[in-house]
């Protein structure tokens, strides 16, 4: 596999990963393939390129066949451990929002519970109001009628009482 295949699957990496972290572990890779490949490395605000093209002073020599070999199979392993970690901080992440989700329907069906259970309060909180009203309007009514036969029964006695002294006034004057 020549460098330019390996920086295309790089970069067909690169494609396929959303984060800022798995970004910077694919860049990460790459510097070290271009550098395992004695290929220079751009820094940001370098003209160079991938390919090492700077000037002859600035381009580093190249290591055996045998080391570039070595150190790309170890780079290889490496980066699946890296797509490893990121496949599992992702399911994590998935997994935890799928937890959040859940928890925010549970929390909107209690609050609809307890809308549904304010309303049920209320409607029975207002029928035990309307009933002690008309309680208190039948005793209070009830109450009326017997305070007049009372108030009748004391104006008839007190009545009968000056009609009895008013019979017995001139017997008791001669």
């Amino acid at each position: 596999m020549g460098v330019q295949e390996i920086l295309a699957v790089v970069a067909a990496l690169a494609g396929v990963a959303t984060s800022a972290l798995s970004q910077r572990v694919i860049e990460e890779a790459r510097q070290r393939i271009l550098s395992a490949f004695g290929r220079k490395v751009p820094t940001e605000g370098s003209a160079d390129g991938p390919s090492g093209d700077g000037p002859p002073e600035e381009r580093l020599t190249p290591p055996s066949l045998e080391d570039r070999a070595l150190r790309v199979a170890e780079l290889i392993k490496e980066s699946g451990s890296l797509i490893d970690e990121l496949t599992a901080e992702m399911a994590a992440r998935a997994a935890a929002l799928e937890q959040l989700r859940a928890e925010a329907e549970h929390a909107q069906r209690v609050a609809e519970i307890h809308k549904e259970q304010q309303e049920a309060v209320a409607k029975i909180l207002r029928l035990e109001l309307e009933r002690q009203e008309e309680q208190i309007r039948s005793e209070l009514a009830k109450n009326n009628r017997r305070s007049f036969w009372q108030g009748f029964a004391v104006n008839i006695g007190v009545g009968l009482l000056f009609f009895v002294a008013g019979l017995l006034a001139p017997i008791g004057l001669r």
